[in-house]
């Protein structure tokens, strides 16, 4: 078999946070990145394989047994810890915080200051942003947004199992008619979701997120 040939080395420690800076020692299109470049922290070279474009960039840290794979980018001031992976062609930037078991992969994005721990899994298109937690065993996926617009966006039920604040074109209306409006229409897909699962009409991967949606329900009330 081919060995893969090095795509990065580490170079100098950071007594700060006592990770290695990685240096690229090729160049990567797709994430800006030329040979000779030095990029974010890791703690050994398992954390970010040599094989593919993946990087890590910024001030960004991937440590623990932790792994960014495949395409993935994981750059800014994001935080990839524990056993988290990050990859296919996935982006976590920004302050967010991917760590536990949990899993980005696809053409997911995470970002701001959204957080993805425990098993959860956010794939496909699915954005995850804003001050928001996703975490226990959720699954994001398909084109779902989580979002938090002006500290609390109303939440929204697209498709089955897709779970998300409305984008901010949706929560930034200057009409207080259109927001209640907007708020009304969403409780009414959130009771018809309730409902449905609680006669076992749901399928099983929408089980784990029946709680979370019962609490928002009660919250615009």
């Amino acid at each position: 078999m081919e060995q893969v040939k090095a795509k990065y080395k580490l170079g100098e420690r950071d007594e700060a946070t006592g990770l290695y800076r990685v240096v690229a020692l090729r160049d990567i299109p797709r994430h800006g990145v030329s040979a000779g470049d030095v990029g974010g922290l890791v703690a050994r070279e398992g954390n970010l394989s040599q094989g593919g474009d993946a990087w890590v960039g910024g001030d960004a840290r991937v440590d623990g047994n932790a792994l960014v794979l495949g395409d993935a980018l994981v750059r800014d001031n994001a935080r990839v810890r524990d056993d988290a992976r990050v990859c296919d062609d996935a982006r976590v930037y920004g302050n967010a915080r991917v760590y536990g078991n949990a899993e980005i992969h696809g053409d997911a994005q995470i970002f701001q200051s959204a957080e993805v721990c425990d098993c959860a899994q956010v794939c496909d298109n699915a954005l995850v942003y804003g001050a928001v937690s996703v975490y226990n065993s959720v699954r994001v996926y398909g084109n779902a947004r989580i979002c938090d617009v002006d500290g609390g966006g109303a939440l929204s039920l697209k498709d089955p199992g897709e779970i998300s604040k409305s984008p901010e074109s949706g929560c930034a209306t200057d009409g207080a008619d259109e927001r209640e409006t907007a708020i009304r229409e969403l409780r009414e897909d959130m009771k018809a979701f309730i409902t449905r699962c609680l006669a076992g009409e749901c399928e099983s991967r929408e089980v784990p997120i029946l709680p979370w949606v019962i609490g928002k329900y009660i919250e615009l009330l």
